[in-house]
């Protein structure tokens, strides 16, 4: 089985998310309205896991809405 995973930039203001396999993209607003459109990009696009790296901070909110939701996430 294939896993379907959302590699997540993470930068003050935004999330820019690419889903692989498929190479979906889109940009969203780092707040709690970015991060629910994105839990809805990954789900969309049947991804499982968020992937982001560590960003001074900047990547907490986001790594908690998502897991709160049901997403793993790793740094």
């Amino acid at each position: 089985m294939n896993m379907i995973i959302c590699g997540v930039d993470v930068s003050k203001d935004w999330l820019d998310a690419h889903v692989w396999p498929d190479g979906a993209v889109e940009r969203f607003t780092n707040d709690a309205t970015g991060i629910a459109a994105l839990w809805l990009f990954c789900h969309n696009h049947g991804a499982t896991h968020a992937v982001m790296e560590a960003s001074g901070g900047y990547e907490r909110l986001c790594f908690m809405l998502l897991w709160a939701h049901g997403m793993p996430c790793a740094l």
